[in-house]
Order: structure tokens, then C-alpha cells, then sequence
């Protein structure tokens, strides 16, 4: 299986797994994309090394930090192909084809980060009039040094043509005073969130045309794949995905099953997110040892560990069909692939990562009945099953509590407050 992630902090909401998923499903590869949730860009480095993942995309607030580490020539950087060892800029290929699709003369990016300079060079490379409105236009034309690009604050825009494309790549909006814009009905505006009501509602005020980042999320994808010599995306295909994404819906059915490793920190996370959420927590280890009377060393000693996969199998599906809950699964329980259909009831399947050699020799394996196999060899043959079960990696090399933090921080985002 060839394995990719989009790695970024927030991350959990990112659309980047359906597009890329939905790609290699229309053309049969074998192939999955998945999130890696993580504060550090040398953890996530360490991940991506240990699991074996062919290529990445990058979101804020990595974007510049990988450049450096990969002592790019361009200083944003947002896909990694780990294959050839090089990595490539997707945002402007895809900002230069929507771009050429509007002809105007005169391009405005909104924002002064790693976003901004994507849509500026894009503009640029075009030949068309860029001005970028930042709040600190010095600083940022001092880091980025695009030649032909003009920097200048929101309050000292003048524009130049009757007729402007404006690119957003802020986050939030509200900052902003958007009168100083003067956007006009001849106007367009490509943001570059998936969704912004407030960006939306005053350009349908101004009776300018918008386009929301679907498109340019689904195009920086097709590229990427093509980099990465995964596929050519036929264009049909492409248009498919941007029409399903523009009246998506996030499932919101607030339950999350954890999985990974054993050792690796499900039970204590999943107990700490459900006390913070107020969701119901539950152990299928423990909730099997309630049942039988028995430790999961006894069951395996007494009935077998095929009597206990049935057991865990039954109580996976139970759980499944819970709501508001967090479900700590055993480590084994990807040896089984025809599990994989339950975790799909999931809004997420957390793979609990953490570094196997950080911690086996604090393990107390008395309850473990297969540590005292090679431990190693045994995580090894489960970590392809693993990536293919989950939705997310989450990076547990740090405090639990720092861990539980972060998850919550990405859930919130994800469910709302």
C-alpha cells in the first residue's frame, strides 16, 4: 500500500483525505491518505519515517519550516515526495490554472503568511498587476522578496483596474474592515477556506462572484498526485469531487474509536477525552474481562485468542452503533481486516502512535498475552494494518495530558463548540 498524510496544526478538519481517497478509489490504486495530528514538525518527521509514508501535504504552519529542511529554493513549500526525496509547491500550480481562467489584469491577495505568497507568485508568474495587503506589508515583502509584487496595508489600497480578482488566504476574516476593499460587482474573490460565511455574505452584498476553496484544494491534489506518479487525474474525475465537496457535510455522529499499539496510551487518552467531552468511555478489553470473569491473559491461556477475537468482534459492533462515546479498542484488533467495515460507523479512528522504543521496558506484561513474543517483529507486522484502519495518526510522544489537549483543541474545531 502506498501510504500519504496531510500533516498541519489544526488538521482534523482538513478535506484533503476525502479528495485523495476518492481519487484512488475511482482508479482502484493501493492507496491511502490520512491525517497525522501533531505540534511537532520533528515528531512528525520521526512518524513519517518509522511508518514508512511515501509523500505528505503541508498545511500552516509548516509550510516554511519544511522548505528550510529541505533547503528548498522556494521558501513555501506545501507536498513532500519522500520517494525522490523532493518537495514541491502544489498552491501555485493550481492558483496559476484558476487564475488564467478569469482574465484580469490585476491580482489582490489578502494576507501576509505562507498562503500569500503561493497566490502571489502564482499571480505573478501569470504577468498580472499583484498587490499584496498584509498588515505588516514591510516585513513580509522583506521575508518573501518577490519581484513585480507590491505590499502595502489594507488602509493604503488603491487599485489599479475596474476589474480585480481578490484571493483571501486569511484564516479568520473578522479582522478585517472589508469596506476598505471597495470590491465592486465586476469583482472576484477565490478564498482560500472551504468555508466563510462572512467573506461570502459581503461579497454576495457587493454583487461580486465567489468561489470558496474546494477548487483550489482539489487542483493543489491532482497535482500532488501527479508529482508523486500516482495517477493523472482525467478532469471529469476532478470536477466530480469539487461537486460533491461544495454541499459536503461533516458526519457528526460524535464517536471516536481509538486503536494502536500496545502500551501506546489509548486507555488514558480515551479516558480524559471523554471525561472533558462528557461522552461515555468504553474498554473492550475490559468490558471482555467483565463479561468472562477473566484477566485477557487468563482468556487467551483458557479458551484461546480466536474465542477472544469473537468476543472483541461483537463488542466492536455493539459500540459502533453508540453515539457520543470514545471506544479504546486492544491492539490486536486489526488482525482481523473484516473489522475494518465497523470502524467505518466512526466519525474517526485514532491510531495512538507512540515510539515503540520509548516505552516497552516500562510495560508490566502479566496482562499482555503476547508480549512475550518478539515485541518488535510483532509491531511491525500490525503498523501496515494499523494505517489502513485509521483515519488519523496521533502523535502520543509527549504527556498524556499534552496529548488529550491537542486532541480536544482538534475536536473542537471539528464539532464546534
Amino acid at each position: 500500500m502506498w501510504k500519504f498524510a496531510v500533516v498541519g496544526s489544526p488538521i482534523l478538519h482538513s478535506l484533503s483525505p476525502l479528495i485523495h481517497n476518492h481519487f484512488y478509489k475511482n482508479y482502484d490504486l493501493d492507496s491511502k491518505y490520512i491525517t497525522i495530528i501533531s505540534n511537532s514538525i520533528y515528531s512528525i518527521n520521526e512518524i513519517v519515517v518509522k511508518i514508512g509514508i511515501n509523500g505528505i501535504n503541508i498545511t500552516a504552519p509548516y509550510k516554511n519550516v519544511c522548505a528550510q529542511q529541505f533547503n528548498s529554493k522556494i521558501p513555501v513549500i506545501n507536498t513532500i515526495d519522500f520517494r525522490n526525496n523532493i518537495a514541491y509547491n502544489t498552491d501555485i500550480l493550481a492558483l496559476k490554472e484558476i487564475i488564467a481562467k478569469h482574465h484580469v489584469r490585476e491580482v489582490i491577495v489578502l494576507g501576509g503568511g505562507d498562503t500569500s505568497y503561493s497566490a502571489a507568485r502564482a499571480a505573478s508568474e501569470l504577468g498580472k498587476q499583484v498587490l499584496v495587503l498584509s498588515r505588516n506589508p514591510q516585513k513580509i515583502k522583506n521575508i518573501y522578496k518577490l519581484d513585480k509584487v507590491q505590499y502595502c496595508s489594507y488602509s493604503d489600497i488603491k487599485r489599479v483596474n475596474n476589474r480585480v480578482l481578490f484571493i483571501s488566504t486569511i484564516p479568520s476574516i473578522h479582522n478585517v474592515n472589508l469596506d476598505l476593499l471597495h470590491i465592486k460587482q465586476s469583482d472576484i474573490i477565490i478564498d482560500a477556506l472551504y468555508f466563510n460565511n462572512t467573506l461570502y455574505d459581503y461579497a454576495m452584498s457587493s454583487n461580486a462572484i465567489y468561489y470558496n476553496g474546494i477548487e483550489w484544494l482539489v487542483k493543489q491534489a491532482v497535482f500532488a498526485n501527479s508529482l508523486w506518479n500516482l495517477v493523472e487525474i482525467q478532469f471529469d474525475i476532478e470536477n466530480k469531487i469539487i461537486e460533491q465537496l461544495s454541499s459536503y457535510t461533516r458526519p457528526h455522529k460524535k464517536k471516536i474509536a481509538l486503536i494502536g499499539f500496545m502500551g501506546a496510551g489509548k486507555s488514558a487518552i480515551g479516558k480524559g477525552l471523554a471525561k472533558y467531552l462528557d461522552w461515555n468511555y468504553i474498554d473492550i478489553d475490559e468490558q471482555i474481562e467483565k463479561q468472562e470473569y477473566k484477566t485477557i491473559a487468563e482468556i487467551f491461556k483458557t479458551k484461546g485468542e480466536k474465542y477472544f477475537r469473537k468476543l472483541e468482534k461483537q463488542y466492536l459492533n455493539e459500540s459502533s452503533k453508540m453515539e457520543k462515546c470514545i471506544v479504546s479498542c486492544g491492539g490486536g484488533i486489526v488482525e482481523d481486516l473484516n473489522n475494518i467495515e465497523y470502524f467505518k460507523e466512526f466519525d474517526h479512528v485514532f491510531w495512538i502512535y507512540r515510539d515503540l522504543n520509548t516505552y516497552k521496558h516500562l510495560i508490566n506484561s502479566d496482562n499482555r498475552p503476547l508480549w512475550d513474543k518478539n515485541i518488535d517483529e510483532l509491531f511491525e507486522s500490525r503498523k501496515e494494518k494499523y494505517f489502513q484502519f485509521c483515519t488519523s495518526i496521533v502523535d502520543n510522544n509527549q504527556s498524556k495530558e499534552d496529548t488529550i489537549k491537542m486532541l480536544l483543541n482538534e475536536l473542537e474545531l471539528y464539532y464546534g463548540k
